[in-house]
């Protein structure tokens, strides 16, 4: 019904549908619907074909007749109404729910609910339509997609049965897995080889070769798989989940030793403290809302809404940080207006010698990596090796161990870092959070190395930097991300150390 309404060319749908049991004409009486329809005008050799939008009056069948009426005048709403009212009054004009109640005298909630339940799945449609509803609906169809059927329940006090496998997606109020003293069935006499593609079984008493291992492997999925299933079945629960405690002792391999669910500790449900009524539902209430009510709730909504600003200093993520034309925080020696003039060393840099640097100076300062020359050169060899890059004699031309080593040392030499080499910590997490106006600025990143004070505090902050030509706009930048760290840890001062050219910037609070 909803493909022969989404889409009138569908002549196979529209056939179905009157063919089927909702309106049950034959094949002969189909035939003899189309044949007497008149022929095209201008193409006499083309067969007459019954359509949705045939003329009603041209089809003699009062039947097919009256099912095309009533179609057709809910197709004529298709595009100015949902899928669901659409389909809604499909049900009704078509008499749906009497004929569903008259084919299962006996029990037709089953059969009803399910036409609710698709009913329900056509809401997710509003936007996009009735053909692509009905599309999808076929596609489930012929890819044979499980879909848990409606529940007659649904708006009632009741209980629902259904298994641990079924119950995936699902949660209700109150669930209690039951039937868990038995074991799980069984089925090792074929087994399937998913690696090779093969399946196994003993023919006759003959054990094919390296059955038994593939009914173990096969043994172990299903074991992983029942576990998974308990965890489906213990998260099903929007309020109570109550476990049968067992009086006798299980026998090994039923369902309720697959897990221990700890039951010792749990409270005991007492019967006797029970009410012995269940309290009457509120009922439903008038809702006063008013356009100036509605107006408030909004403003006061926008109001208390609160925006989260990240800011990632070292990788320059989320939001950029604004650097001032005149430093308010720091101040220096006058550094940065020198930084123009420093020496340019002969070493061909890039990012991957400045993660070797870095590497390289968190290993000494944790003690891996000891902080002598040869140390150093080996370490530096071996982290090359391991990133496939070839080693070169002359700096100038790559990355060359012995300039890695010698960078290195001279950076531990300088006056401002052996001072603090004692108390040096290096790759330090840092997080930080501050109320600003109407957002919450969150500070993330790691600092390269921390210098801890007396009694614990954070008393400076490190950034190793392998630029080889730094200009003052650069340095300039350099220092609001160290900024933003030593805002955040509370350091009262920081220090900018270009490893390469051998100088450590001081900046002070």
């Amino acid at each position: 019904m909803a493909r022969t309404l989404a889409d009138a060319r569908d002549t196979l749908a529209l056939g179905a549908l009157l063919r089927g049991p909702l309106v049950g004409l034959s094949e002969a009486e189909l035939l003899d619907i189309a044949e007497g329809l008149p022929t095209d005008g201008e193409r006499h050799d083309r067969l007459p074909q019954l359509y949705l939008w045939a003329e009603a009056e041209q089809i003699t069948h009062p039947l097919a007749r009256d099912v095309l009426n009533r179609l057709q005048s809910i197709a004529r709403r298709a595009r100015s109404t949902t899928p669901y009212l659409l389909l809604s009054d499909a049900v009704e004009a078509l008499s749906i729910r009497p004929q569903l109640r008259q084919r299962h005298r006996t029990g037709a909630d089953r059969a009803l609910a399910n036409v609710d339940l698709s009913l329900e799945m056509a809401r997710a449609y509003d936007v996009r339509g009735l053909r692509a509803f009905a599309r999808d609906m076929r596609a489930n169809w012929e890819d044979a997609v499980r879909q848990v059927e409606g529940r007659p329940d649904a708006a009632q006090q009741s209980v629902a049965l259904i298994t641990m496998h079924a119950a995936k997606g699902l949660e209700w109020p109150v669930v209690i897995p039951i039937n868990t003293m038995g074991p799980p069935y069984e089925d090792n006499a074929i087994v399937y080889d998913r690696g090779t593609g093969r399946f196994s079984t003993p023919m006759c008493g003959v054990v094919p070769a390296g059955h038994a291992g593939i009914a173990n492997w096969v043994a172990e999925g299903q074991a992983r798989e029942r576990m998974r299933l308990w965890y489906v079945a213990t998260t099903r629960a929007r309020d109570l989940l109550v476990l049968p405690r067992h009086s006798p002792e299980l026998a090994a391999g039923t369902w309720g030793q697959i897990v221990d669910l700890a039951l010792a500790p749990l409270p005991v449900i007492d019967p006797a403290t029970l009410p012995d009524q269940i309290a009457e539902p509120v009922g439903p209430t008038d809702n006063p809302q008013t356009r100036e009510i509605f107006a408030a709730e909004a403003q006061r909504i926008v109001e208390a809404e609160r925006k989260i600003e990240w800011r990632r200093p070292s990788r320059d993520e989320g939001d950029k940080i604004e650097v001032a034309a005149e430093p308010a925080v720091f101040t220096d020696s006058g550094a940065v207006e020198e930084a123009d003039e420093w020496p340019v060393p002969e070493v061909a840099g890039g990012a991957t010698r400045g993660t070797i640097l870095h590497k390289l100076m968190e290993e000494v300062l944790t003690g891996e990596t000891p902080d002598d020359h040869d140390g150093l050169l080996a370490r530096a060899a071996e982290l090359l090796l391991q990133l496939g890059i070839e080693p070169v004699s002359d700096p100038s031309r790559g990355i060359a161990p012995p300039e890695l080593a010698t960078t290195v040392l001279r950076t531990l030499a300088l006056p401002e870092i052996a001072a603090l080499r004692p108390r040096l910590v290096p790759e330090n997490t840092v997080f930080a959070a501050n109320a600003v106006d109407r957002s919450e600025v969150l500070v993330s990143g790691v600092a390269d190395a921390i210098a801890l004070g007396v009694v614990g505090q954070i008393e400076a902050v490190i950034d190793w930097k392998s630029d080889l030509q730094p200009s003052a706009k650069v340095v300039e930048h350099y220092r609001a991300q160290l900024q933003a760290y030593s805002d955040s840890t509370g350091a009262g001062r920081g220090m900018l150390v270009f490893m390469s050219i051998g100088k450590a910037v001081v900046i002070r609070r």
